[in-house]
């Protein structure tokens, strides 16, 4: 038969910082120029609210070859300031506690989120379905699938019509 020993049966953490406490510290969200865009950083902006975590607000601007928008510097420093000004636009209706930090990036919009949030330490990412259609033909875009299947932390997918009623936050 086995010892058994009297004491308590959990052991109190020395040294427990505050911030480890927290559920999410780092929250980005990110974000196209759908309609559905705004509801995504009200999503995030909510998470964070809650859980005291900082925000990011990114968008990427795509490159390809039938796009030069990145190529040209002049060009280039212009697109980012714009979406820049719009990032923070959106962020002043929404509420939010916190500073917002916006991010720009051009490139594939997949790469260029996994490398920012892996730069930034994000610990959830906030993002829509990527497709667009009636909720018939709801499913992931190709961005949303990927980042789902390869981001190490949370993935929150905020879809662009919600059925019915939507859950009150708690």
């Amino acid at each position: 038969m086995p010892d058994i020993h009297s004491g308590p049966a959990t052991e109190d953490r020395p040294d427990e910082r505050e911030s480890d406490a927290r559920l999410f510290r780092h929250v980005m969200a990110c974000l196209d120029r759908s309609p559905d865009a705004a509801r995504i950083l009200e999503q995030a902006v909510l998470l964070a609210n809650q859980t005291g975590a900082d925000l990011t607000a990114m968008r990427v601007v795509p490159a390809g070859p039938s796009t030069i928008r990145c190529a040209d510097p002049v060009d280039w420093e212009l697109t980012r300031r714009d979406e820049t000004a719009d990032l923070l636009r959106m962020s002043d209706t929404t509420g939010a506690t916190t500073d917002i930090c916006a991010v720009v990036a051009c490139g594939s919009a997949a790469r260029c989120i996994h490398d920012e949030a892996l730069r930034r330490d994000v610990d959830l990412l906030v993002l829509g379905t990527g497709t667009f259609g009636p909720p018939s033909r709801w499913g992931l875009g190709g961005t949303a699938r990927h980042l789902a299947e390869v981001f190490q932390g949370s993935v929150l997918i905020v879809p662009g019509e919600i059925a019915g009623e939507p859950p009150k936050t708690r």
